[in-house]
């Protein structure tokens, strides 16, 4: 199984270097303070998550409305991932079929990445707070989700079905297996 390298700028940025002042940029070709075209078609557009596919050929950056997902050994960009709202959390599967993204309109986007099309969503999960923090079952069933409404979501792979959902006294911002 693969190391788990993803994280969320919340919550590994000091506040100091906040993710509006850092560029999502994976191949190398730009420079702090550059302009580069945003989510609404000028404005800068910063990384709010980010993640890399287990086998580390794979890079996916969530912004504002969108995750694109680079090829890091060619330096290009594979796929844009249509999503409402900002991005705030994405997560590849241990054995990269799935990758996971979380928007804060409390939706979670399942695509398969196994076959690295992107196509379409297999499944969006509708849940009532924002994903700030997600993993996968160490068998591949299930995904949890801790959420902005203090619970925890759990979602079966298989069928695309919530099947537990689990009160906490606050936001839920980490979680593991």
């Amino acid at each position: 199984r693969g190391t788990d390298r993803s994280f969320t700028c919340a919550q590994e940025m000091p506040a100091d270097e906040g993710c509006a002042h850092r560029e999502a940029d994976p191949v190398g070709e730009r420079k702090r303070g550059d302009q580069h075209e945003g989510a609404d078609g000028g404005e800068d557009a910063p990384a709010l998550a980010v993640a890399f596919s287990p086998d580390g050929q794979q890079l996916a950056v969530g912004t504002s409305g969108r995750t694109q997902v680079w090829d890091l050994a060619a330096r290009t960009r594979q796929a844009e991932l249509p999503q409402a709202g900002e991005i705030s959390v994405l997560r590849y599967s241990s054995d990269g079929a799935w990758l996971a993204s979380a928007g804060s309109e409390n939706t979670i986007y399942m695509w398969n990445a196994a076959d690295r099309a992107f196509d379409q969503p297999v499944y969006i999960f509708q849940q009532n707070g924002t994903g700030l923090a997600m993993s996968f079952s160490p068998d591949l069933r299930w995904l949890a989700v801790g959420a902005s409404d203090a619970f925890v979501y759990i979602w079966e792979l298989e069928s695309g079905k919530e099947i537990a959902r689990l009160p906490h006294n606050d936001l839920v911002t980490g979680l593991t297996f």
